[in-house]
């Protein structure tokens, strides 16, 4: 089974059977935070925070346990911390990773940042990582990314969250060092914290996404 998501919709297609339409309605009633597709598996992240998993049989969504589903994800921000987005990447071990994108203000002066979290599956808590090894993520499109090398050079590099302006607080855009970004995309270095925004040269995008050039995704 193929499965591919677009927008709110999910996509799935096996055997001789053509391609099948349909919105994704959280099972249980619940608002659906973000959705993710991996190894013809789909995962859910719905709105009290849990991680959901189907695998699809006659063209419906058929749920199975998973380590996540009766362990909601709990982030208690300091009060200088505020979050934009919550979304989940799947690696492709099916470890799920919750990535937060938020800001933090400290004396007047803001900055963008992400927090990625997974869970510790021998005491069942969601803790805090500052590394994906030589993966990349997307953020937004669900899954990580292993990179042939480290460095692409201009921004582009391994443990490494690449994003968009949608992806974060709007009123970065009225900052002052906005003025010298050269594109709306952006590249935080999880080591560093730090976020760089590459020339368009060095790669080609839409309103929402990255294509990253030397990347297959």
């Amino acid at each position: 089974m193929e499965l591919k998501i677009r927008g709110d919709k999910v996509s799935f297609k096996g055997g001789d059977k053509s391609s099948e339409y349909g919105y994704m309605v959280g099972p249980s009633g619940l608002d659906v935070l973000d959705m993710a597709c991996e190894k013809s598996k789909l995962y859910l992240f719905t709105s009290d925070y849990h991680i959901k998993s189907f695998y699809f049989y006659g063209g419906f969504p058929i749920e199975e346990e998973n380590p996540y589903s009766n362990h909601p994800f709990n982030f208690v921000g300091e009060p200088w911390e505020s979050v934009w987005g919550r979304k989940i990447a799947i690696r492709r071990s099916e470890e799920v990773l919750i990535v937060l994108s938020l800001k933090e203000k400290v004396k007047n002066k803001e900055k963008l940042l992400f927090y990625i979290f997974k869970m510790n599956l021998e005491n069942c808590k969601w803790e805090r990582i500052y590394s994906i090894g030589d993966e990349i993520l997307i953020y937004g499109r669900g899954v990580t990314i292993p990179l042939a090398l480290k460095d692409l050079g201009h921004g582009i590099k391994s443990d490494s969250i690449y994003f968009v302006d949608e992806d974060v607080w709007p009123d970065h855009k009225d900052w002052p060092d906005h003025k010298d970004h050269v594109s709306n995309c952006g590249v935080f270095d999880i080591a560093t914290s730090k976020i760089k925004w590459p020339k368009k040269i060095y790669f080609s995008f839409n309103k929402n996404q990255w294509f990253v050039r030397g990347v297959a995704y």
